[in-house]
């Protein structure tokens, strides 16, 4: 698993096809620790990790299809984590808005 501190300000992709298939539809952003929920055997969208586990801390339901999660319901993404490791971005406030 790649681990490192998410970047506190708003990240963008360069290339507009790549930010958005690595957009997190929840929080609208770029995925961090990027991990998809499993439903009946197959994979369902892709979520960021800490907000993905904030959600179901409760209702194993996955946010979007509305689905019961079973028991291993989680599967990391360590091929889109490698992808957003190597896509050229920029900080919209890389001076951090001063």
């Amino acid at each position: 698993m790649v681990v490192r501190k998410q970047i506190p300000r708003y990240v963008h992709l360069r290339d507009k096809s790549t930010s958005g298939r690595y957009e997190c539809p929840l929080s609208l952003c770029v995925l961090y620790q990027p991990v998809s929920t499993l439903c009946d055997g197959r994979l369902t969208a892709t979520y960021s990790a800490p907000l993905l586990d904030v959600l179901v801390r409760t209702d194993r339901v996955d946010p979007l299809s509305e689905q019961t999660l079973g028991l291993n319901w989680r599967s990391p993404r360590y091929d889109i984590d490698a992808e957003l490791t190597a896509a050229d971005a920029w900080l919209t406030f890389a001076d951090g808005g001063k």
